[in-house]
């Protein structure tokens, strides 16, 4: 489909003079002739100044044909098309009989690439919702895989299945990091950033071990990618945060709460066992001889402060012993808010409905009609 373009109202790149002009010759093949719009002295297409009166030449170009034309043009010198026409009706007009028409590119983005930007660019679309949904999979299968590995059994059936969904959790991660790099602008900003640099360290390993480099211990990067479990809140953050009628912020629910609260549970869980498992499993195989009975070490020390817990015997083991209370307690005092939280809400909405009862009861009394006052006696 071609339309014609519509002339342009700003300058626009022309030849340089003594070059020859586009559309430098009418229907006729005589040359282009301009004229000054002031003294109609002949002037070279792209001349700034009229040699004879020495007036400013603003030049544009003719929506029908492409040849320049000053700015005191009525019609072009070339076709004929009128310079006049306002934009919004040029295309009612039309250009001048016989002139070329111009065909109307439109650029259309490729759909892939239109749902890859949307899916990690634009938080309040669906395809990042899916994207999110895809990401939180993949870091979960990922989560299980490595659980799975620490048991012995389990890796001694299924080691080649193991191995194979582990090659290409990578490669799903791997073009994860690229689709981010490539659609965050700038890139830096998200390959400098926390959750940059987790993705970058969740790769490496994968990508070693393929050069038969023997680096096993530092599998436990990969679990940093289960923090990346929060981004399922940014729609939460996102509908919460955004301001009211009145400019203000809305409140949060309590049901975000909670969702914060069990996926930083879980987070701290899954991260310290797997994290004391490649610390002490070697030195304690006894006490710590899989991921999940470390996690059962876990719950017990965030729990019950590490009453009833082992301990660990390395130094690498206390450390992270230590960390773990620090988080649990960190938890428990999540919990207190939340719950102190939802308390207020409670009184709140009491408030509310006792204020509204209220205003209630003064609107019925006003509106409900008034008993006569009683006539005086008459006296004796």
């Amino acid at each position: 489909m071609t339309a014609a373009t519509p002339p342009a109202t700003a300058s626009a790149a022309l030849p340089a003079p003594g070059d020859a002009a586009p559309g430098s010759s009418g229907s006729s093949g005589a040359p282009l002739s301009l004229k000054c719009g002031q003294c109609d002295a002949p002037v070279i297409p792209g001349e700034k100044f009229c040699v004879r009166c020495g007036s400013g030449l603003t030049w544009r170009i003719c929506g029908s044909c492409e040849a320049p034309a000053y700015e005191f043009a009525h019609f072009c010198q070339s076709c004929g098309n009128s310079l006049d026409i306002p934009e919004e009706e040029a295309g009612s007009t039309g250009p001048a009989p016989g002139a070329p028409e111009r065909p109307v590119v439109i650029e259309i983005e490729n759909p892939v690439y239109a749902w890859l930007r949307m899916g990690l660019t634009q938080p309040d679309s669906r395809p990042y919702f899916y994207m999110t949904m895809i990401v939180l999979g993949l870091i979960l299968l990922s989560i299980m895989t490595i659980v799975l590995d620490s048991i012995a059994s389990v890796r001694a059936q299924y080691g080649t299945v193991l191995n194979a969904l582990e090659t290409v959790l990578l490669i799903g991660f791997t073009l994860e990091y690229i689709l981010n790099v490539m659609f965050t602008v700038p890139r830096r900003k998200y390959v400098l950033s926390f959750w940059g640099i987790a993705d970058f360290l969740a790769i490496v390993p994968g990508f070693l071990s393929g050069l038969s480099v023997n680096l096993t211990e530092f599998r436990i990067v990969r679990l940093l990618r289960v923090l990346r479990v929060l981004r399922v809140l940014k729609l939460a953050k996102l509908a919460r945060r955004r301001p009211d009628a009145d400019g203000r912020p809305l409140p949060r629910t309590m049901q975000e709460d909670w969702q914060l609260y069990g996926v930083t549970a879980v987070c701290v869980v899954i991260i310290s066992a797997t994290m004391l498992y490649y610390a002490e499993g070697e030195t304690s195989p006894q006490a710590f001889p899989d991921i999940p009975s470390t996690m059962w070490w876990a719950w017990l020390i965030i729990t019950s402060a590490g009453q009833d817990a082992i301990m660990p015997v390395t130094l690498v083991g206390r450390l992270i012993a230590v960390a773990t209370l620090f988080a649990g307690l960190a938890q428990f005092a999540m919990l207190i808010a939340i719950v102190a939280r939802q308390l207020q809400r409670m009184r709140q909405e009491e408030d509310r409905v006792r204020a509204s009862a209220e205003r209630a009861a003064q609107r019925m009394a006003i509106l409900a009609p008034r008993k006569p006052a009683p006539a005086p006696a008459p006296k004796a």
